[in-house]
């Protein structure tokens, strides 16, 4: 789809600004979200190839097939293009939405870590989200100014979902530090294997790949083992500090 006219003009007229969406025939809007999010797609693909800093928004919008200056009109800039990638990067990973509504239904708590934990196993290992997370390692190894934003927007709300959810495995507040360690100890080796090359996995540990399913499996059995262990000890420690009052 060709640029908006109204907003080119816009850009050489300091006191027109860009006719609202109220405004804009119906076609127009439902074209602008399609651009918007073919936008966002490539532009993820680049970050994820050639990272914040050496991408190109003149690359992006080629291979998106609009105007340069699309990026400033959908995104206001650079900047903000990269951080609406990453919140999306983050979400594809673990969609909030998708968090909330499996926390919300009847399944105990241990059958929705256990339906978390897979989920991730298997986007991770598979790489059926490839650009999002290629772009997520890229920012955990070399963070961007754009990383806070990412705490903010993705990172912490999806972690007060998984702190609550461990919090009712382990039986403590989502703030005692067991919670804290034990989401933690769950989730740090998908953060491994998100990390690692998958030329390094295949080398070094080989069998990794062969059986995806039975990898969260188990993954799943050493968590729920390790929260157990977590659970008594520091439900013990809870019980004579109660006593001891």
């Amino acid at each position: 789809m060709p640029f908006p006219v109204q907003y080119l003009k816009a850009m050489n007229t300091i006191h027109t600004a860009p006719p609202s969406k109220a405004m804009q025939p119906r076609s127009q809007r439902q074209d602008g979200k399609a651009t918007k999010a073919n936008l966002l797609e490539v532009a993820g693909r680049v970050f994820a190839e050639h990272g914040y800093v050496a991408a190109s928004g003149k690359e992006v919008c080629e291979l998106a097939g609009t105007n340069l200056a699309a990026i400033n009109y959908y995104f206001g800039s650079k900047d903000g293009l990269y951080e609406a990638v990453l919140v999306e990067a983050h979400r594809r990973v673990i969609d909030q939405h998708q968090l909330t509504d499996l926390l919300g239904t009847q399944c105990d708590s241990r059958a929705q870590l256990v339906a978390v934990l897979s989920n991730l196993v298997i986007q991770t290992m598979q790489g059926t989200v490839s650009w999002a997370i290629r772009v997520l390692v890229r920012e955990l190894v070399s963070p961007s100014p754009l990383a806070p934003a990412l705490f903010r927007r993705a990172i912490k709300p999806h972690s007060k979902l998984l702190r609550r959810l461990v919090g009712q495995v382990l039986g403590l507040p989502s703030n005692h530090v067991a919670v804290q360690r034990g989401l933690s100890f769950a989730f740090a080796p998908c953060l491994t294997w998100v990390v690692a090359p998958a030329e390094f996995r295949k080398s070094v540990l080989p069998a990794l790949n062969r059986d995806v399913a039975g990898l969260a499996d188990d993954l799943a059995r050493f968590t729920l083992a390790g929260l157990d262990a977590l659970a008594k000890e520091h439900g013990r420690s809870s019980a004579i500090e109660t006593a001891n009052r």
